[in-house]
């Protein structure tokens, strides 16, 4: 989605393979959820799969302590389920910045997730994809970003939200890769 489409054109979803779904006992997170008076989450389940799921969404902060309560939704088989407002029906209370972390235990799962951030004053959505955390060594590239003025007045800028998964403090170094000019030695930054 370059930032010269029009501001009226949907982002693209991806099609989601099969094979690549979700399993038992496996945890994803989605990161970058939020709940006050402006915001509001709402995390969907899709299962391909031909039973019924027991899918749990677990909620944490940004610091990582565990708010509200565990949330646990059966799907039906081929089945698509929503939670709307996740925090309010977890007793979560406000979360400026916080994560979720989506698991079943159901034998033979097979699931997507999703969440859906929405902003209260203008309706607008922001899709969260989950991620699975990676090794120490995983390097991970952002194929798109920008901070720059669009079409038809529209502001271009990229926010980046690193999620430590570990227990133990993490180094890590982001580097911008320029659009069109070569990026063997690219600017980079290191952070903990």
């Amino acid at each position: 989605w370059p930032p010269e489409s029009d501001s009226r054109d949907p982002a693209p979803i991806d099609a989601l393979i099969v094979t690549r779904a979700i399993g038992t006992g496996q945890e994803v997170r989605l990161i970058g959820l939020a709940k006050s008076a402006d915001y509001r989450t709402n995390i969907g389940f899709a299962n391909v799969s031909a039973s019924a799921l027991a899918i749990t969404v677990r909620l944490f902060g940004a610091g990582g302590a565990s708010v509200g309560n565990a949330r646990t939704v059966t799907v039906p088989p081929f089945g698509y389920l929503q939670e709307d407002d996740i925090f309010t029906k977890a007793g979560a209370g406000a979360q400026a910045d916080a994560y979720a972390i989506v698991s079943s235990a159901t034998a033979g799962a097979r699931y997507f997730t999703y969440a859906s951030v929405i902003d209260g004053r203008t309706n607008d959505p922001v899709c969260v994809v989950p991620v699975q955390p990676g090794s120490s060594t995983t390097r991970v590239f952002l194929p798109a970003g920008a901070h720059a003025s669009g079409v038809s007045g529209t502001n271009w800028k990229t926010d980046l939200e690193i999620h430590n998964p570990g227990s133990t403090q993490a180094a890590f170094t982001v580097a911008l890769l320029r659009k069109d000019q070569e990026n063997i030695d690219p600017r980079s930054v290191g952070y903990t």
